[in-house]
């Protein structure tokens, strides 16, 4: 058996991935469909790989991850603000326009 060596990294991959609803297999097609070149089995192995600890979580990793957690975040603060903010009636709509 192979000894985990990036446990820190690899409960903070599966811990953000769980945070945006992915499986490892799905993360791999999300990379396929966003262009990921390489076959998606290459990408599961190396996913699952630093899922476990035994590879490290590269640099391009966190970058990826983060973007998709902030634009996450944002689209939750988005929604919430729209319905903070009810629609404008007919009138608002045409004092607005005076």
């Amino acid at each position: 058996m192979v000894e985990a060596f990036d446990s820190a990294g690899a409960a903070m991959f599966r811990t953000t991935l769980a945070e945006l609803g992915f499986t490892i297999g799905g993360f791999a097609k999300f990379m396929v469909r966003n262009g990921d070149c390489r076959p998606a089995s290459n990408i599961k192995r190396r996913l699952r790989r630093m899922a476990t600890g035994e590879v490290h979580v590269s640099g391009e990793m966190h970058v990826i991850l983060g973007m998709l957690r902030n634009g996450r975040a944002r689209a939750v603060r988005r929604d919430a603000e729209m319905q903070e903010c009810p629609p404008p009636t007919n009138e608002e709509a045409c004092r607005d326009m005076d």
